[in-house]
């Protein structure tokens, strides 16, 4: 069976459990759209893990975003993946993603910007791999308010792999690029459509 023919399938099983209300029951609800607020909701989200040397760069952006950024622009980090990631992406107009990447193409350091409609998910080794962009699709299938604009500053990491480490200096050079780009993207955002 092909990986369509997977991903339908489970779209028609998400549509029956969330039929039968055993989402509902767990917690998960369709959002309200009457009365929300005219103001988009902006969220950078940091993923890694900061125990694992270069993989805390999202979330030490965060730190460091999160005292200048303008009043109503949300941050969150997240170790998270998957379908753990949905709770970080609810009630959220726009989001900023900022993460590490192992291309094996460039230098550690180079960063990357991407919209959502401009990556391919990768496929997984397994059917049951599930990434942002399928939480998103989930998300979006379930009627839920997640992003409707998502950016992906991604950085090229040396070393995701040593537990306790410290970030490299590639990594640390690159921090203010990427506060740039989030200030930036957010005050773009702020302005208008």
């Amino acid at each position: 069976m092909g990986a369509i023919e997977d991903a339908s399938r489970t779209e028609v099983l998400l549509h029956d459990l969330v039929a039968q209300g055993d989402l509902v029951a767990q917690g998960f609800s369709p959002v309200k759209t009457m009365g929300r607020d005219l103001e988009p909701t902006i969220r950078v989200l940091g993923l890694g893990n900061d125990l694992l040397a270069d993989d805390a760069f999202g979330m030490e952006i965060v730190r460091e975003l999160g005292a200048h950024l303008p009043p109503g622009v949300q941050t969150a980090s997240s170790i998270a993946s998957g379908f753990g990631l949905l709770d970080d992406l609810l009630d959220a107009d726009r989001l900023i993603v900022v993460d590490t990447i192992s291309s094996g193409q460039a230098a550690p350091g180079t960063v990357h910007r991407f919209e959502e409609g401009e990556v391919t998910a990768a496929g997984g080794t397994s059917p049951h791999y599930v990434g942002l962009f399928e939480t998103l699709r989930l998300g979006r299938a379930l009627g839920l308010h997640v992003p409707g604009c998502v950016v992906i500053l991604a950085v090229e990491a040396g070393d995701c792999l040593t537990i306790g480490g410290a970030m490299g200096r590639e990594m640390r050079a690159a921090m203010p690029v990427v506060v740039r780009m989030v200030d930036a993207t957010v005050a773009g955002w702020i302005a208008g459509p």
